[in-house]
């Protein structure tokens, strides 16, 4: 369901090994400070599982959904968010969600009536957003009631609604066209649930981030035009005010842009471009600086808010066990372990 990145050679330093251990015993309330890796499980069978990697001890609980439940979480898992001391994981090809208590992963709940689930997004203390691609060709948002883990609307939308973020009541959408193309990302009022503004931005938006105050960053990926590459359009970075006037658009030297994480304090983005991660500074008008911070792409990116480390997933060969990477903020390694099949995303309880 994502772009697939070239991966490069391992950088020619050692990393420590976090202790990957099936045996360990997990108390009541072990997650409350865990990272949880999400695994998508191969495509098209076979299940995707959910890792609990727990920095205090440096140590990993494989497949913690299904210890727990004692059954597989689903093909494909997308995404998690957590929300209240819950957390929401997006099962694409099971076209449901599955609800647990996110301290010790127990499930609570499944929401059904969900086609092709991307990601959730809080947007009142009763209600949220869940992101759906559909057919691959038609889009839409669930309403989700969250005291009763129910779908209360569906709202149609452009093609491959995909991440979202909430400013004051307004939540943006990108649109990455799904099997199709689009540039769009549009704005809905959470409290009725209307289409309020459409903004075109470039091909493929595929994250979205709000940091600082006043201002909203998205990435695009480009699109690529294989009857006429010509016409292929570029990456780029977005800037936008919480109005959806466009600030600044930075086009980036490679296609295939993605995975656009941020610092916990909002000073820096990061994403995966041409096969490595790279860092750009989001307050003035610093021209982008194509020096990667980190020389190798990931599959899946993500910044814990906790210590504002980077977490790069690499699937791997797509088959078989991948394996997370740890850095500092400054891409300094800093530990790796093993993770399940296709690890694609993270979710920080923090």
């Amino acid at each position: 369901m994502k772009n697939l990145f070239y991966l490069v050679l391992l950088t020619p330093f050692l990393m420590a090994s976090s202790c990957e251990d099936d045996d360990l015993v997990i108390s009541a309330g072990e997650y409350e400070d865990a990272v949880f890796v999400l695994n998508q499980g191969t495509f098209g069978s076979g299940s995707g599982t959910v890792d609990a990697y727990l920095p205090t001890g440096d140590s990993v609980v494989s497949s913690a959904f299904e210890r727990v439940n004692s059954r597989p979480v689903g093909n494909i898992v997308q995404s998690m968010a957590i929300v209240d001391g819950r957390g929401y994981i997006m099962v694409n090809n099971a076209a449901k969600a599955e609800v647990v208590n996110a301290n010790t992963l127990t499930s609570l709940a499944t929401i059904t009536d969900l086609s092709q689930p991307r990601y959730m997004l809080p947007v009142t203390s009763d209600k949220g957003y869940i992101s759906q691609w559909g057919d691959g060709f038609t889009g839409a948002i669930k309403v989700i009631d969250l005291n009763t883990n129910t779908v209360t609307a569906t709202l149609d939308t452009r093609s491959g609604a995909e991440r979202m973020v909430n400013a004051d009541g307004n939540v943006f959408v990108t649109h990455t066209g799904g099997f199709g193309r689009d540039s769009v990302v549009t704005v809905w009022d959470a409290a009725t649930d209307t289409l309020i503004n459409t903004i075109v931005v470039g091909d493929s938006p595929n994250g979205i981030i709000r940091a600082g105050a006043d201002n909203f960053w998205v990435l695009c990926g480009g699109f690529f035009d294989f009857t006429d590459p010509t016409l292929s359009t570029p990456s780029s970075l977005v800037r936008m005010d919480l109005d959806g006037n466009i600030l600044a658009d930075i086009e980036l030297p490679a296609q295939g842009a993605g995975n656009l994480a941020v610092s916990p304090d909002g000073t820096r983005l990061y994403f995966t471009l041409g096969g490595n991660v790279h860092a750009h500074l989001t307050e003035g008008s610093t021209p982008f600086d194509a020096t990667p911070l980190i020389t190798r792409s990931f599959y899946g990116l993500g910044v814990d808010p906790a210590t504002g480390n980077i977490y790069g997933a690499d699937a791997g060969d797509f088959t078989s066990a991948g394996r997370v990477y740890i850095y500092t903020d400054t891409g300094v390694p800093v530990s790796d372990f093993e993770a399940g099949i296709i690890p694609g995303n993270f979710a920080f309880n923090r």
